[in-house]
């Protein structure tokens, strides 16, 4: 018994790292680990610069920046974060946008898009990518395909987060701002109703981010000749917010305007 016990004792000793061994494995590891902070602090900095140069207006400059991030990014293997490559592409996509690179711009938020949808399916950062894409596609001329990428993105953004994210609200009016501008005002007067009852149900009937809707269903209604309905809409927001506030300052100068209009007596 005793003898088995010593040989099962050697053979759990053999198992074990030598001294030696253990040292060498804890100082490649301390090694991989130092030089991994090292790629994050160059590739932290390198997108700091990106996002100064594009401040200043240098957009050249930030997409050269941003690139050599992502490689770095890229060249880190194994240990590449999916996440953060796809916030870097998505970042250059919306550099390549600035400079009217739109086929650049494109290919960088479709990989986002991808990558987001690899690390979370269905998660918020998917739905913006398709926002994203379709403004790419909107300047195109690829209308019904941003229509289709916008109404996903609103769709899944409401469905997720609702109307208390922001990105909710400018995925509906990117969308009726696709609609004005492909001339369906109709369509693009019932996207800001909706986008406006969704925010009353959060922030109130009298707040306003739901209110200040109001203005951009006004110039809509001007457009579709309906000077009348457009003025409604102006005094609503004189009646509810503040007389100081932006949007009632706003509505009461648009509202004089259209006062001098043939239909606005």
């Amino acid at each position: 018994m005793l003898g088995r016990t010593i040989r099962v004792l050697s053979e759990v000793r053999r198992s074990l790292p030598s001294p030696n061994n253990t040292s060498t494995i804890i100082h490649r590891n301390n090694f991989s680990s130092k030089s991994r902070t090292q790629d994050e602090e160059a590739i932290s900095r390198l997108l700091t610069i990106a996002t100064a140069r594009q401040l200043k207006g240098d957009i050249s400059d930030a997409i050269s920046f941003a690139n050599q991030a992502l490689t770095k990014q890229r060249e880190q293997g194994d240990d590449c974060d999916s996440g953060a490559i796809a916030d870097t592409t998505t970042f250059l996509g919306k550099l390549f946008r600035l400079d009217g690179q739109y086929d650049n711009a494109e290919e960088s938020f479709r990989e986002g898009h991808s990558l987001y949808q690899s690390v979370n399916p269905g998660g918020r950062e998917e739905y913006i990518g398709l926002v994203h894409i379709a403004s790419i596609q909107s300047i195109t001329g690829e209308t019904s395909q941003a229509e289709e990428s916008l109404w996903a993105a609103a769709k899944g953004l409401e469905e997720l987060v609702g109307w208390s994210d922001g990105m909710t609200n400018h995925a509906y009016f990117e969308l009726s701002e696709l609609y004005k501008g492909m001339g369906r005002k109709e369509e693009a007067v019932r996207v800001l109703s909706k986008m406006k009852a969704g925010l009353v149900t959060v922030f109130g009937s009298d707040h306003a981010k739901a209110v200040q809707i109001n203005c951009e269903m006004a110039e809509i209604k001007v457009l579709l000749g309906d000077i009348k309905g457009a003025m409604e809409l102006l005094e609503e927001v004189g009646d509810i917010l503040p007389p100081n506030s932006p949007e009632a300052r706003r509505a009461f100068l648009r509202l004089e305007d259209l006062k001098e209009e043939p239909c606005g007596s």
